[in-house]
């Protein structure tokens, strides 16, 4: 259901009391951190994102009906009647319109997170990226040591063979390792080294 928007505050009927100022000024704190949601007031509207009513239609989206913010752990777009459980790698603080990813380096598994503080710390060994739901081993020839957006390459004159590694192993004679190596690499033929960390 779209209303238009008028030329006064009369005709102004955002959703869910906007104008209630039990809500007014937390709901706009919230709403703000979501301005990209926010459109002109020459477009249709159809309920203001971030609250939500006890119901779906035109009367409990405007007005007193309205049940106040959305709760912390839920979020709640244009018109929410019923708010929506908080997904895997995301948080929602209380008067979330959208989800918050969980910020690189950390991961969430659970669903109704309210706060980034709820996403988990990268274990060592692994990667998060942004809005994981869970931690990823790091490949052969990287490593990491815990609360990784992307694992490092093991340094030359090293490897690591292992995936999952929190470090990497010196070069072993007869071999040397570029910068990022799996495994050591067999000198050239004619050549020779006697040395560890080539």
């Amino acid at each position: 259901y779209q209303q238009l928007l008028g030329a006064t505050d009369a005709d102004y009927p955002f959703a869910c009391a906007w104008h209630t100022p039990s809500i007014a000024n937390a709901h706009l704190l919230a709403f703000a951190a979501h301005a990209s949601l926010m459109r002109a007031p020459s477009m249709s509207h159809t309920g203001s994102p971030g609250v939500f009513g006890n119901g779906s239609g035109s009367p409990h989206q405007n007005g007193p009906q309205c049940s106040g913010l959305c709760p912390a752990g839920y979020r709640c777009p244009l018109a929410t009647a019923v708010p929506l459980l908080c997904g895997k790698g995301t948080y929602c603080a209380q008067g979330s319109p959208v989800a918050s990813p969980c910020p690189g380096g950390t991961f969430s598994d659970r669903e109704g997170l309210i706060s980034v503080a709820d996403c988990t710390l990268c274990p060592s060994g692994h990667y998060c990226t942004v809005g994981s739901q869970a931690a990823r081993l790091c490949r052969a020839g990287t490593y990491s040591t815990g609360g990784a957006e992307q694992c490092d390459d093991c340094p030359s004159r090293s490897y690591q063979n292992d995936t999952g590694a929190t470090d990497c192993r010196e070069c072993v004679p007869g071999s040397y390792c570029p910068k990022g190596s799996a495994g050591p690499l067999p000198c050239q033929a004619g050549r020779y080294s006697s040395l560890i960390n080539l």
